[in-house]
């Protein structure tokens, strides 16, 4: 039996019978299936971490916005937030969004106003904090401090 087995398996895959070559391309079919799957794979990830990547930029930049913002909103209106300055008002950047809140002289103590801007993008949130300076006699606006939340 044993040694029917062996001489059977030889004349199989003797190359005078076409099922070396049937068995040889099969083999490769399947290497080069796993490669295309491995590469459209690694394709797909790649896709998804450039896309955070941008969301993430995104976000940032919309934050960044709000925060410029709201120091020119204090700059024209040295008393915002008030009637004529909301404490909270959100607006759009491109394909993100960012809120941008106001906190005058309760966080910090009197004369100093906190500005936060949440920049949201897809999935992504960033936030920035700025505390600016108001001199009452003056009217200088100067920025004290910006950090990221």
């Amino acid at each position: 039996m044993r040694f029917f087995l062996k001489s059977n398996l030889k004349n199989i895959f003797s190359r005078d019978t076409g099922a070396f070559l049937i068995a040889t391309a099969f083999l490769m079919g399947l290497i080069m299936l796993g490669l295309v799957i491995g590469l459209a794979t690694l394709g797909i990830f790649n896709s998804q971490a450039t896309a955070d990547a941008r969301y993430a930029q995104s976000a940032w930049l919309a934050a960044q916005s709000g925060i410029a913002d709201g120091i020119l909103k204090i700059i024209y209106d040295k008393n915002c937030p008030d009637a004529n300055c909301n404490t909270s008002y959100s607006f759009a950047v491109g394909e993100a969004t960012t809120t941008v809140q106001f906190c005058k002289d309760t966080c910090l103590g009197v004369g100093k106003t906190t500005v936060t801007s949440t920049g949201v993008a897809s999935r992504r949130i960033f936030s920035l904090q700025a505390i600016v300076t108001v001199d009452t006699i003056t009217g200088k606006v100067q920025l004290n401090s910006k950090k990221e939340l």
